[in-house]
C-alpha cells in the first residue's frame, strides 16, 4: 500500500499488508483500516502508514471495512489464503 503527495505525485509512504489486498482502504480519525486475503485486519497512521495494530480473523476478506461512531465493521467469509 502506498501513499502519494497529491500536489506532486511523490511518494510518502510506503507499508506492506503482507498479502494480497483486494477490498478498499477505510479511513477514521486519521487510522486507515485493511483487511487482505490472509484474515489480517490492520490499523495504520494515516501520517506515517505504520502499523498500529494488527488482528487475525476467523477468515479471509474482500470486502471494505466499515466504521460507526466507535464500532468497526469486518467483512470476513472468503477463504484464508497465506502470504507464505
Amino acid at each position: 500500500m502506498v501513499a502519494l503527495d497529491v500536489a506532486t505525485g511523490a511518494l510518502d509512504w510506503q507499508a506492506d499488508v503482507g498479502a494480497m489486498n483486494v477490498c478498499g482502504l477505510t479511513v477514521a480519525n486519521d487510522v486507515i483500516f485493511t483487511v487482505a486475503m490472509n484474515g489480517i485486519l490492520r490499523a495504520l497512521d494515516t501520517a506515517t502508514g505504520d502499523e498500529l495494530w494488527q488482528y487475525q480473523l476467523a477468515a479471509g476478506c474482500n470486502g471494505s471495512p466499515a466504521v460507526a461512531g466507535d464500532l468497526l465493521v469486518v467483512p470476513a467469509g472468503a477463504p484464508l489464503f497465506s502470504s507464505d
